[in-house]
């Protein structure tokens, strides 16, 4: 029996145990404990021998398990943006299809929303890269701060961030999109620069059924929010409205 101890339990010494019927072999790697191997048996004591042999087992069980650990922490930080801490563009579209077939195969609803920082690029071209790679850094931090632990946030490319909302309808989708909106501004407000978002939403089934062209209606309607002015929430189904198509008609990604 192998049992692993998390980082920081520091219960055992890292010495072995010998009773006369139950073996105790600490795992460790250099000083740093990471679980015990146990053997037990009725009848006979274990001997000196059978000791050096467990010892030389509990040695490599431990370097397995540290490097199970270190592959799974080499494999996390592979999903995972260098800057922000949250998910890449790879993970997003991975989580984005699992999550499309699962509610195709239980009938469930899904929105997405694409964030775009307005201003963003003045801030780079005035104060540098680094105070703009702040501003994400801060800006991630608060998006993350007004979703449901479920919801998965990722960066999609540059200061465009994805965040995928499972079982949730339109009505709710625009409802997180306003607090969002409402939180980075309070967020950035005094700024002489005030980064503020354009926010767009498509939902599933009705705006799409696969991730591209989900994601494709979501940036759509994302980039028509910032036609209009930005800092502001616009779902797919509203760029037909008369009024948004008075006010210039449909935006395209230039």
């Amino acid at each position: 029996m192998v049992v692993v101890f998390p980082e920081e339990n520091r219960s055992l010494t890292g010495k072995c145990v010998l009773g006369e019927y139950e073996l105790a072999m600490p795992l460790t790697v250099g000083e740093r404990l990471v679980g015990v191997l146990t053997l037990k048996r009725q009848r006979l004591a274990f001997k000196q021998r059978e000791v050096q042999y467990l010892s030389i087992i509990a040695g490599q069980a431990a370097a397995a398990l540290e490097n199970a650990r270190l592959y799974s922490e080499v494999a996390a930080l592979a999903r995972l943006d260098g800057l922000t801490g949250i998910f890449n563009r790879r993970a997003l579209l991975e989580i984005l299809t699992g999550e499309l077939a699962r509610c195709s195969r239980y009938d469930l609803r899904l929105s997405v929303l694409m964030v775009d920082l307005d201003n963003f690029k003045k801030v780079n071209d005035v104060y540098g890269h680094m105070a703009g790679d702040a501003i994400l850094k801060k800006i991630t931090a608060c998006i993350q701060a007004h979703v449901r632990n479920v919801d998965v946030v990722g960066r999609y490319g540059g200061d465009e961030i994805v965040i995928i909302l499972p079982e949730t309808g339109p009505a709710e989708a625009y409802a997180v999109g306003e607090r969002i909106c409402a939180a980075v501004r309070n967020l950035m407000a005094g700024e002489v620069l005030p980064v503020t978002t354009s926010i767009g939403i498509a939902g599933y089934p009705q705006h799409g059924d696969n991730a591209e062209g989900l994601l494709a209606a979501a940036d759509q309607a994302m980039y028509q929010a910032k036609h209009l002015g930005g800092d502001c929430v616009l779902s797919f189904s509203q760029l037909l409205l008369p009024e948004i198509q008075s006010a210039g008609g449909l935006d395209k990604k230039s």
